[in-house]
This record gives C-alpha cells, structure tokens and sequence, in this order.
C-alpha cells in the first residue's frame, strides 16, 4: 500500500494548468558524466569505456519506448526475496543494500564489485540493474505521444501484455514521476476495458491515488488562452475518459496518433 508519505509527495506533485509539459515532481536524475566506478583501486579505461556505452545505449532504447527496465525494488517484488536475503546472497553488508533499495544511497556511486555481486544475487545483469539510474525524463507531452504511438504499433493485447511484463507502472511511481506512472496506468486500464481483460489487481494501490491539479493536454490549453474561455476546459474534462480522469489527467483521445 501507499505509505502517507507518498501520499503527501503525491499531492504535492503535479503539472499546473500553466504550464502541463513540464513537472514539478524533482527528478533527481543522474548525469553519466559523473559515474564513478572502481575496479579496486584502479579503473581500466576500456572496461569504463564499454559500461558507459552499454549504459547510454539501455537509456536510449528506453527512451523510445524499446526497451524495459528493472529496478532492484521489481527484481525484488518478482523473486519474492527480502533485502536482507539479498544482502547475504549478494554478500554486501545490510546496511548498504538497505540504503540502496529505500533511495539513501545511489546504486550508481557505488563500487563495480558491489553493483556486480548484488546484479549477481538477482540473476539480472548490471546493465539492466544501473538502467534506471539513468533514464533521462522528458516532457509530460512527449511522454504521453509515446505511450499512444506505442499502443497504435503494438496492439491492444500486446500493449497490455508488455506493460504489466515491463513493470514500468511501478517503476515510474517509485522515482516519483507521478504524472507518467498513472497516466501509463489510466492507458493500461482503458485498453483492458475496451479489450474486455480484466484489470490487473497489482496496481490497486495506485488506483486510489490522483494528482493534486488536473492535467490538460496543451492543445486545449492553447485553445482555452487563446480564446479566452475557461468553459472549453470545463467541456474538456466533462468528455475525457474516465481511466483518465480518475487520476485528474484530462485526455479525450489517444488512438488518433499521426
């Protein structure tokens, strides 16, 4: 369930009527120009060179919506194993899997030898274990035309199938990127009930969330300033669809993708 705490964070975080591209939730993203990886005490230049652009590339296919990523809350959620279980598998004190796993430490300053033996105990590689660290947020609009280009190339079924697959719902809510987690949940939900497939029960938790301000598409807002009629927001929220609107995101149509 959903801690007060994320409930709070979670009402604080929206995107104004002002401006809905951009989000107010920190992103706290890392930049790889700062990784610092030690093989001991020495860092081989080609070994550093090959991470790096097995890091750059994971990013960019995730980007484009090509690629999933595993956070060590999901590896841990889909092996059933306990932090401390990793902590003695992987042979990494307690405490320094613990900060990891609760976002007090970031797994990317840590040692190779360390991101190595915890990629180990989840049977992942350390690619796809450091991939989140690096996932570069765009805007909320670029985010959305994403997710309907890639229900239109894939398929209603499909779609449904790698969306609950990649956890990504899950992912976005744990960095705290609100806006994209339940709007990824309002599109997953909408297809399952124009599909007839039952919802998924996983995202209970989520479902009884919503963001603090409604969330306009930019077209209407564009409409709404230029003609200086706040009704046509009013009409815009009355038709949106529910999946949408339950989570205060306004959205009228997302198969018409050009």
């Amino acid at each position: 369930m959903v801690s007060n705490t994320d409930h709070d964070e979670l009402r604080k975080s929206s995107i104004s009527p002002e401006n809905p591209a951009t989000s107010v939730v920190g992103s706290s993203q890392a930049e790889d120009d700062h990784i610092t990886i030690r093989f001991g005490n020495v860092m081989p230049e080609s070994i550093m060179k090959l991470i790096l652009t097995t890091y750059r590339l994971t990013v960019i296919m995730f980007s484009k919506g090509n690629e999933t990523t595993m956070t060590i809350k999901n590896a841990l959620k889909q092996k059933n194993m306990s932090i401390y279980r990793l902590a003695k598998m992987s042979e990494v004190p307690y405490a320094t899997v613990n900060d990891i796993c609760n976002d007090k430490a970031q797994l990317e300053k840590c040692s190779a030898e360390t991101i190595y033996r915890i990629a180990h105990a989840l049977d992942i590689s350390m690619e796809e274990l450091l991939a989140p660290c690096f996932l570069k947020r765009s805007s909320f609009e670029n985010f959305k035309s994403t997710i309907c280009h890639r229900v239109k190339e894939m398929g209603d079924i499909d779609f449904i199938a790698y969306t609950l697959e990649s956890q990504e719902i899950r992912t976005y809510y744990d960095r705290k990127w609100y806006p994209e987690s339940l709007y990824l949940l309002a599109m997953l939900d909408y297809i399952s009930r124009e599909s007839d497939v039952p919802l998924c029960d996983e995202y209970d938790d989520l479902r009884q969330c919503k963001l603090e301000k409604p969330v306009y598409p930019a077209g209407i807002l564009a409409v709404s300033a230029a003609t200086k009629d706040k009704s046509v927001l009013r009409k815009a929220a009355m038709t949106a669809i529910p999946e949408f609107k339950r989570f205060n995101i306004i959205e009228n149509e997302v198969r018409d993708v050009i």
